[in-house]
């Protein structure tokens, strides 16, 4: 099956730029040269860093602009990058992916086969969407005013550092202290650091402001009947399947330029769909061809 290989798309939330709200993109499906690229870049640079890469590359148009820098694609929200990456992830593979989940309960540990669907996962555009959140956060006996907003690809790329080196913690401190623009307590007085209830409360308040940042997948387990949900990383999901397709793109730049005599450029060139078009048609003609 041919899938397009562009699409225009809405984000759930948008890019806020000089006051306005772009949501409206348009998208192209990845190419070879982008899984060779992104092969190149090394396993130092984390999936953050990597899906910054993949988009700043594979989104051609936001809003007005004709032009998409890196630096655009650092300032969405996560939320925002996790469902360009979903749909650029659709119109190269289709709707259709599978997943292996592991059972969580320590006395089993099967894995679980799981079909998901693109449509399905993504969410239809926020109600309301605004470049800062005002929310009231009671604890330790006193009342907080916290101005926010909601964390962006940069932020992101920050804060994966820290859990890179095993820092989870310090993970948490970097988006809350990026993230956090004021905090006042109940005498109207600017607060110097970030009171715990406001630590352990903001992020599933975060989390309701951004839904598609962090996607949750209940599951059954069909060994032992252990019911559990699981968060879905897209970014993840993506960056590994194209760098597990690495092998089959060789193989598929080998067989089109034996029989099509295009160079490794021209085909790597190609997106996805329009490479696996050609590999059909050429199966199409080896079959006819044996048929004789």
């Amino acid at each position: 099956m041919m899938f397009g290989c562009f699409a225009e798309v809405t984000i759930p939330g948008g890019l806020w730029i000089n006051g306005t709200c772009h949501r409206h993109a348009e998208i192209r499906a990845v190419t070879g040269e982008d899984q060779v690229f992104l092969a190149g870049l090394g396993p130092a640079v984390l999936p953050a860093c990597r899906a910054t890469a993949l988009l700043s590359r594979c989104v051609l148009h936001l809003g007005p602009y004709a032009e998409v820098t890196q630096e655009m694609v650092q300032d969405m929200t996560v939320g925002d990058r996790e469902a360009l990456l979903l749909h650029v992830r659709r119109i190269t593979s289709g709707d259709r992916m599978d997943c292996v989940l592991i059972c969580p309960a320590a006395s089993c540990r099967e894995k679980l086969d799981l079909v998901l669907s693109v449509s399905e996962l993504l969410l239809p555009p926020y109600p309301s969407t605004e470049p800062q959140h005002e929310v009231r956060i009671n604890g330790d006996g006193g009342e907080y005013l916290v101005c926010f907003r909601l964390p962006r690809g940069a932020d992101q790329e920050a804060a994966a550092q820290h859990v890179a080196g095993g820092k989870p913690d310090e993970a948490l401190a970097e988006l809350l202290g990026r993230c956090v623009e004021s905090i006042r307590s109940s005498s109207g007085d600017l607060c110097g650091g970030i009171p715990e209830p406001v630590i352990s409360q903001l992020p599933e308040i975060v989390s309701e402001h951004d839904p598609q940042a962090e996607l949750s997948i209940r599951a059954s387990c069909p060994a032992c009947g252990h019911e559990f949900s699981a968060l879905l990383d897209a970014g993840s999901f993506v960056l590994n399947e194209l760098a597990a397709d690495l092998h089959n793109l060789l193989r598929e730049v080998h067989w089109l330029a034996l029989h099509y005599h295009w160079s490794e450029p021209e085909i790597l060139a190609l997106s996805a769909p329009r490479r696996r078009h050609y590999l059909e048609l050429l199966s199409d003609v080896s079959s006819v061809t044996a048929g004789r």
